[in-house]
């Protein structure tokens, strides 16, 4: 992959997760031989080995020679929590990052749509579109905005919206191609979500159903940051400054709300009921 430049430089390292996301890491995303070891905190699975590697403990693992840990789980602030416990200094990747280009600011909408499936695919193509029918509201969407802006394109934008407005109707995820969405946008589920025009979110943005990004009277719409994620029936209206890594829990109602990342909100109204606030510091020296 493109984004395995994050990795240059980096000789010894260790994966930590051995589910479904880290089986991607070891078969799909990276060149075989990258991987030295990798850790799992599930008893069942240590001893036991993955692709060839063996899965280690990792409370009685020594990190000395270790230089990158690859998060391989969802679970990344509790990782990334249990590896300043041990002591580990070195740096430390989310899987996901594997995926990006060295400039991701610069990608295209067609390049963001094939990291936009990267994320969601589990099995065959045909298997995929069937159980996450989501996906074609990624396809329509940065369809639309890649015809708007590639020029020889543009006669072909009307129709584009045409079945963009179809299948976001069908899927009832109303999400106008004015939103500024990075790659590795994720639809968890179909269903009531809503992005108001002129939302910008970061990379790998995960949204669930029942879900809004919507503005307040003065027109303000949230600006959500990388690796954030909505949960079922949460609100975001307004200037809404999502940092980071930040998670907004079910139900949870944000209005002109402010997150330095790497947190856990939820409420009504909306409070911080965890704050990672070592990661933080933990990611910027890193």
């Amino acid at each position: 992959m493109k984004g395995c430049r994050i990795l240059d430089g980096k000789k010894h390292i260790a994966l930590w997760g051995s589910g479904g996301l880290a089986k991607q890491v070891l078969f799909d995303w990276l060149p075989n031989g990258r991987i030295e070891v990798i850790l799992d905190s599930n008893p069942a699975k240590q001893g036991t080995k993955l692709h060839g590697i063996t899965i280690v403990e990792p409370e009685n693992f020594s990190f000395e020679a270790i230089d990158c840990v690859i998060i391989g789980t969802t679970a990344t602030l509790e990782v990334r929590e249990h590896l300043l416990v041990l002591g580990y200094k070195g740096a430390v990747v989310n899987s996901y990052e594997l995926l990006l280009p060295e400039n991701s600011s610069s990608m295209s909408e067609w390049e963001k749509l094939k990291i936009d499936i990267l994320v969601q695919r589990s099995g065959s193509l045909f298997s995929f579109l069937l159980d996450r029918p989501q996906i074609w509201a990624n396809i329509t969407y940065r369809l639309c905005r890649h015809a708007k802006a590639v020029k020889w394109l543009r006669p072909l934008l009307p129709v584009l919206q045409f079945w963009h407005s179809l299948a976001t109707a069908f899927l009832s995820i109303y999400i106008p191609i004015t939103v500024d969405a990075g790659p590795g946008l994720s639809f968890a589920h179909y269903g009531t979500i809503v992005f108001r025009g002129g939302v910008h979110v970061g990379n790998f943005f995960t949204i669930y159903h029942n879900a809004t990004l919507g503005s307040d009277e003065m027109g303000d719409h949230p600006t959500i940051g990388d690796f954030v994620t909505v949960y079922t029936g949460a609100t975001l209206i307004g200037k809404c400054d999502i940092g980071d890594y930040t998670r907004i829990g079910a139900h949870t109602l944000c209005r002109g709300l402010k997150t330095n990342g790497y947190c856990t909100v939820v409420g009504n109204p909306a409070r911080v009921v965890r704050d990672y606030y070592k990661l933080r510091i933990a990611h910027s020296v890193v």
